[in-house]
């Protein structure tokens, strides 16, 4: 005889089952649009800056895409082969999850020139594209020409505005007037970019007056941001059991939660009973996946004899802390019930089961992993202090000696600011990092100090 649930006899009871709408709402990166000038024409007859003969980069980016001889080395420059041209719609927010050697390009497509109506060029549509590279660790751009003086595009680590700013060449950001790739080198000191995140998202806006080259980006490394975690630590656990709660079979298992920790290095779920052999498949996301949510992370175990099984992100996932996540159950329907608590014992999530329905009351014994792999052990310099510390944005630096270079670290061990300073008192701006821990170097006359610091 089939074992029954709690949900599954009240999903039973009820002629209706409580569907979870999750209304997941983004916040497109600010940005304030230059004055609009009316006759278009004049405006694309201004000719991009630096584009002259003698500009090697320049020179050098037009020969990969065209992939014919460069007349700086007389050398044949020969591109990777395409896997995939990856092509935006614009004005769309979309997330696509490409592979190495894949190809990114603007809303225009292939084939865009800095001269102006070029067919492949960016159309002026006077809207915004928002595109997630997911999964992408690193990419190259091959060529780019964007109007900073119309358009823009920004470039975040992450999925969202929220992550670390890695590039922007809109009015008054940090790559204000970069309109070719030689503009992009010099003023980040290379075409490629990394997220530590493992995801990237392009914020592109477009005005309705001019219509430049756009960009092409070669994806150098796509699977996430640093694969597994070697060293993780419990981060919530919900270990109260007292019911039977779900059986897979039921579908739309989910157990809502809010991480502590920024860094998400996998979830585990409890049974009634313990079995072996047998697949438990669980999955990070950052909505329902009925509401929109995108998946982050995933993979499968096998019941080992105990009652619990875990499943380990790999890569590692950069998450918001007090952020709304969902582990999705899954696995063979051969499998006991999943185990969980009437009694509400974890306010900071809960139940889905029945095709996503919502039992705000109720939650799965489950517990997630955080990954701690750097170590924030502190060496103190002499004469240098900072403050504040917690800080929700400025770091001031003050040293009796020369303040050579500040690198901040994230708690996977990943570099996600550097600073040339070359002052004995300055400031080291981390607003656009999330809330968490992060370890701070300085280098100060040949001497490193190491410092921990908490972003709130």
């Amino acid at each position: 005889m089939k074992k029954t649930t709690l949900l599954g006899c009240l999903f039973v009871l009820l002629t209706f089952s409580i569907n979870a709408q999750e209304n997941r709402s983004s916040t497109a990166p600010t940005g304030t649009d230059t004055k609009i000038v009316e006759k278009k024409a004049t405006i694309q007859n201004v000719a991009p800056k630096n584009l002259t003969a003698n500009n090697n980069a320049e020179i050098l980016a037009d020969a990969l895409r065209a992939n014919v001889t460069s007349p700086l080395d007389n050398a044949s420059i020969s591109r990777r082969g395409i896997l995939a041209d990856i092509i935006p719609v614009a004005g769309a927010t979309e997330t696509f999850n490409p592979a190495t050697g894949d190809n990114f390009f603007d809303p225009g497509g292939p084939g865009g020139s800095s001269t102006s109506g070029t067919p492949g060029n960016y159309p002026n549509c006077g809207c915004d594209t928002q595109s997630t590279l997911a999964g992408v660790s690193e990419i190259n751009f091959q060529f780019f020409s964007v109007f900073g003086n119309f358009d823009y595009l920004r470039i975040y680590d992450g999925t969202d505005a929220s992550g670390t700013l890695l590039y922007d060449n809109g009015v008054g950001g940090p790559n204000d007037g970069d309109i070719t790739l030689a503009d992009m080198i010099a003023s980040n000191g290379s075409s490629s970019f990394i997220a530590g995140s493992g995801n990237f998202l392009f914020f592109f806006h477009a005005t309705a007056v001019v219509d430049y080259g756009g960009w092409d980006v070669e994806i150098v490394s796509a699977g996430g941001g640093g694969g597994p975690c070697t060293n993780t630590a419990i981060e919530v656990n919900q270990d109260v059991n007292d019911s039977c709660m779900a059986l897979i079979d039921q579908g739309g298992l989910a157990q809502s939660y809010k991480p502590t920790q920024p860094n998400a290095a996998g979830a585990g779920i409890m049974f009634t009973d313990p079995s072996t052999g047998l697949d438990v498949n669980l999955s990070l996301w950052d909505g329902l996946p009925n509401a929109g949510g995108t998946m982050l992370a995933n993979g499968t175990s096998q019941t080992d004899g105990t009652a619990w099984a875990d499943v380990f992100w790999d890569p590692v996932v950069s998450v918001t802390v007090g952020t709304t996540y969902y582990i999705v159950i899954d696995g063979d329907i051969t499998l006991p019930c999943v185990a969980g608590s009437l009694a509400n014992p974890y306010p900071d999530g809960n139940v889905f089961a029945n095709d996503y329905g919502s039992f705000p009351d109720f939650d799965y014994t489950f517990r997630t992993y955080s990954c701690n792999t750097v170590s924030v052990g502190e060496n103190d310099l002499q004469d240098f202090s900072f403050y504040p510390n917690p800080t929700n944005g400025l770091l001031n630096l003050s040293s009796a000696e020369n303040i050579e270079n500040v690198k901040i670290y994230n708690v996977l061990g990943q570099m996600v600011i550097i600073t040339r300073v070359n002052a004995t008192n300055s400031q080291v701006d981390i607003s656009a990092l999330k809330t968490g821990t992060y370890l701070m170097k300085v280098l100060v006359n040949g001497e490193i100090g190491t410092y921990r610091v908490l972003k709130q």
